[in-house]
């Protein structure tokens, strides 16, 4: 009996205390709010920034950080974006406009902020700005957050193939999700002032022909679709342009390839049938990779500034035909890469997947630059080769290319390498040191420059670009 009445107080003591708790529990008293805050609120951010948004793709998600520095809780009455804004808000989880959210004393949200653009605005690039409201209750004037986009129109290929087709529309960009394959026997036209943007891990695949048609003061751009200035000189934003094997009568001329894994890729390793390419007034620079890769290719190229890759400037392989005059293959100097190869590589074979494959290589290399921040920048393997290597400055150690040919140990043969200036100046050996080239039937001629100047024969200049005593 008297332990039944101590398990029955026992239990009606727990049940009397779990009461209380949740008595005093429920009735504590809520945070005191303010209504005449000392402190305006904080934000981790003035301006929410969004990248270049292309229409009909997704908009990222942008994050700002709102704090509260009062020591008491504030009731923010209104946070809200204009009623016909482009941009749309979630405040604490929920979507759109929001009343009356508490945020207490030393304690931060998160609002989530995103942008649709309407692609009928505009063919031009253009600038969406609204502002995001905060107003607090006890405060005069609501708080505000600038919101500013960048937008553009733009023809988009997502994982399409094509046929033969031209792009000429200067205003919007053409804009390459995944791949675009041009198929076999079809040929796509690019002409003048057109940019070709790609996103991340994006390509260009040529079966059929590519015609680009730039011209000195209108390229072809092709790059990645970020234009904010850190990402000027970003390499790996997208793929390659690959040209696959059989894929014949390739023209590129005045063309901007830049910030990509790797700028031109020819053919494969295992297929045996050669890509044809004539490359001319070209700049191809900032690659993850190589500017230029070629497998047992055919390819003619001249006027061509390929600058600032991670593993090689150019890499001829698994030999094939190379016709090179009045290029310039070089390292600005601004960028450090560890482990990288020479920037120019030639050889007749190519390892892969423990297969050697080799074809003869032939071998033109006339009045073209060669240097580097290395002490080794050019460099051939081949048992047999077929070779005219004449009035080259190649920066070298050895002696082997020292007849008909200008050697160098140093890199510093240009107006201003590290702000990417490569034209020479009068005291370089670049300067009046090439062989006046007449009897190549090359369009457009090479007896001008990348930039159009007309090359003189009695002061003919190395590499890409012709000595003008002017420049500046």
């Amino acid at each position: 009996m008297l332990s039944y009445f101590k398990n029955t107080v026992w239990k009606q003591l727990v049940l009397v205390i779990l009461a209380l708790t949740v008595f005093f529990a429920c009735n504590q008293p809520e945070e005191t709010i303010t209504s005449a805050p000392e402190k305006a609120l904080q934000f981790s951010d003035d301006t929410v920034y969004f990248d270049t948004i292309f229409t009909q793709l997704k908009s990222i998600t942008k994050r700002l950080r709102v704090y509260n520095p009062n020591k008491n809780a504030v009731n923010i009455s209104t946070v809200s974006v204009s009623g016909n804004s482009n941009y749309t808000i979630s405040v604490k989880g929920k979507k759109g406009n929001q009343n009356n959210v508490l945020l207490y004393g030393g304690d931060s949200m998160y609002v989530l902020v995103t942008v649709t653009i309407d692609p009928n605005q505009s063919n031009l690039p253009f600038v969406i700005e609204d502002s995001l409201q905060f107003a607090v209750q006890g405060l005069a004037q609501p708080q505000k957050v600038r919101l500013r986009a960048y937008g553009q129109n733009a023809t988009f290929l997502r994982d399409a193939e094509i046929c033969t087709t031209t792009w000429s529309d200067t205003l919007k960009p053409y804009v390459i999700i995944n791949s675009l394959v041009v198929n076999p026997g079809c040929v796509l036209t690019i002409n003048e002032g057109v940019k070709v943007k790609f996103l991340p891990n994006s390509f260009l695949i040529v079966g059929g022909t590519l015609i680009v048609n730039g011209t000195s003061k209108h390229p072809v751009t092709f790059n990645g679709f970020r234009k904010e200035p850190e990402f000027a000189r970003q390499s790996g934003q997208w793929g390659q342009i690959v040209f696959v094997g059989g894929s014949r009568n390739n023209k590129i001329n005045h063309a901007i390839i830049e910030n990509a894994f790797r700028g031109i890729q020819t053919n494969v390793p295992d297929d045996s049938e050669p890509v044809n390419l004539q490359l001319s007034n070209t700049i191809i620079r900032s690659m993850s990779g190589t500017g230029l890769l070629a497998f047992n290719s055919d390819i003619t190229a001249w006027n061509n500034l390929i600058y600032d890759c991670a593993s090689n400037l150019s890499a001829c392989v698994q030999g094939g035909n190379y016709a090179f005059y009045h290029n310039t293959f070089t390292y600005s100097g601004t960028v450090s890469y560890t482990n990288r190869g020479q920037g120019s590589i030639f050889a007749d074979a190519f390892e892969n997947e423990s297969v050697i494959r080799r074809n003869p290589l032939t071998l033109t290399l006339v009045n073209n630059v060669f240097t580097g921040n290395q002490a080794e920048e050019f460099a051939i393997s081949a048992t047999q080769p077929t070779v005219r290597i004449e009035k080259n400055l190649i920066r070298t150690r050895g002696i082997e290319y020292q007849l008909n040919n200008e050697l160098t140990r140093a890199n510093n043969h240009f107006k201003a390498a590290t702000r990417f200036d490569f034209r020479p100046d009068s005291n370089s050996v670049i300067f009046n040191k090439g062989i006046y080239l007449d009897n190549l039937n090359l369009t457009p001629s090479i007896n001008t420059d990348i930039r159009g100047i007309s090359r003189k024969p009695d002061s003919l200049s190395i590499g890409a670009y012709q000595f003008k005593p002017k420049d500046k």
